[in-house]
């Protein structure tokens, strides 16, 4: 739920995570004072060492789970029937103009490695093709939906009319509503999570009242468009300045990092909930719309404490929070695999696309056998607007690659950013995803390039009363 650290109680911790936004751990940090504290308390919780928060090159450690009374117990991650982001799509939105200046050049890069990488592949394992398991929908089928690999949609600033240093969760679903309607972001559809990202000395509290850089890291949260479409988003604070206006700051409380490196294991930390939780905002209790959830542990980001890292285009790495495997029991980055267990992914090495109304393209799908012996294929590809048509193999095996060709008709119209699916099936189910966008071609007859330049009206009338003078001046005497 929330990413947490600072200091806090056990009983503090279960009561706000129960609430409608995702938890971050800012107790890290205290950690042995905590558990001085707990062993006072009847729900002790066992909190993570501070070595925990450093980068670690593992790509898996312990998940710190415990029962209703606080002891060290399995973790319980049931499906509840609600909705998952199968592909996400992030828009980057900086909260006005004084976001920090690395924040900003950095963030494009690391939310597009992040959503194209084997980190969301492994989270398939959270697909919602099963039985509900919990809550009042239990036995029922779940939504049937395949979480695969995303993109990044682009950064966007906009001028919030919701400023200052103190503001509230319902005042950004507010605000976000205000900047869709007009027109400065996208209208979110299934897909879409708007990560936030706020100037130095801008404290945000939650449902729950607590604050960022105060009690929290970050968190993620839940709005209702006016089109009534849940709004995903994350709360991501100034992890570098320390916050003078409210006496704390995410520079010394959310980990041992750098401070870009904390502020990307927080956003990774919330995308991975946002991810297999969305609509935790929108389910106050253990029931749908809820979708995966440990009514004692919360989310699958709360029990872990490990960090690792991805590739970075640049040739350095990014800092990413490991989330809870329910398949191999332990927080992990990437998947694990057991004896000859065979494996594979699929991914677009360029997974965003523009094309002309009546005009075609192809766009390269890639896969690989990342373990055992690579198995056939099928492919399917989902989610193509309307007017555009696809053609593609429907079968291969696992490390070949091919070509999606996507036409579209003379008289479709325009689409923005829309997500269109490729699904791969062998012994398990992967997905990646193109964001697509169709444009209009210019008019028939119009030309880009340079012409003459025309003389303003200014310039025309000044050369004729020049020229009117020059002709009185040659005017004969007497005439």
């Amino acid at each position: 739920m929330k990413r947490r650290s600072f200091s806090e109680g056990s009983d503090l911790r279960n009561r706000c995570c129960s609430m409608h936004s995702g938890c971050v751990r800012l107790w890290l940090l205290l950690a042995p004072l905590l558990a001085l504290a707990a062993q006072a308390r009847p729900r002790a919780v066992v909190l993570p060492s501070l070595s925990a928060v450093s980068l670690s090159s593992s790509a898996t450690s312990p998940a710190h789970c415990v029962d209703a009374g606080g002891n060290p117990a399995p973790c319980d991650f049931r499906y509840f029937g609600g909705p998952v982001v199968s592909n996400v799509k992030v828009h980057a939105v900086l909260w006005g103009r004084d976001v920090d200046a690395e924040t900003v050049a950095k963030v494009p890069a690391f939310l597009s490695t992040l959503t194209n990488e084997d980190w969301v592949d492994w989270l398939a394992e959270y697909d919602t093709d099963v039985t509900v398991q919990a809550g009042g929908l239990t036995g029922m089928p779940g939504t049937r939906q395949v979480i695969g690999r995303g993109t990044f949609a682009g950064l966007r600033q906009i001028t919030p009319a919701a400023s200052g240093p103190d503001l509230r969760d319902a005042d950004l679903a507010a605000e976000l509503r205000r900047q869709i309607a007009a027109g400065a972001l996208p209208a979110p559809d299934a897909d879409t999570v708007y990560a936030l990202f706020f100037p130095p000395g801008v404290s945000i509290a939650s449902a729950s009242g607590e604050r960022t850089c105060e009690q929290l890291c970050g968190f993620h949260g839940t709005g209702s468009s006016d089109a009534g479409r849940g709004l995903y988003y994350l709360v991501i604070p100034d992890h570098r300045a320390p916050d003078t206006v409210h006496g704390g700051g995410c520079d010394f409380g959310c980990g041992t990092l750098d401070p870009f490196g904390n502020l990307s294991v927080t956003t990774s930390h919330e995308l991975g909930e946002a991810i297999t939780n969305p609509e935790i905002g929108r389910a106050p209790t253990s029931d749908a719309p809820r979708a995966w959830y440990d009514d004692v542990n919360f989310e699958i980001g709360d029990v872990c404490s490990g960090t690792s890292s991805i590739a970075a285009p640049d040739g350095g790495a990014f800092a990413v929070q490991q989330l809870y495997s329910r398949r191999s029991g332990v927080c992990q980055s990437t998947r694990q695999f057991s004896a000859d267990e065979p494996e594979f992914e699929i991914w677009l090495p360029t997974n965003r696309a523009t094309v002309t109304t009546g005009g075609a393209l192809d766009v390269h799908v890639a896969t690989t056998a990342v373990h055992g012996r690579p198995r056939p294929l099928t492919l399917e590809v989902t989610s193509l607007p309307v007017g555009v048509t696809a053609r593609w193999p429907r079968t291969l095996t696992a490390g070949d690659g091919f070509n999606l060709h996507l036409a579209v008709a003379p008289d479709a119209g325009p689409v923005n950013d829309a997500v269109v699916r490729v699904v791969a099936t062998g012994d398990t189910t992967h997905s990646a995803s193109l964001l697509l966008e169709v444009v209009r071609p210019p008019p028939s007859g119009c030309t880009t390039a340079p012409g003459p330049t025309l003389p303003s009206l200014a310039a025309l009338s000044w050369l004729l009363l020049r020229q009117l003078n020059v002709r009185r001046r040659r005017r004969p005497p007497g005439s």
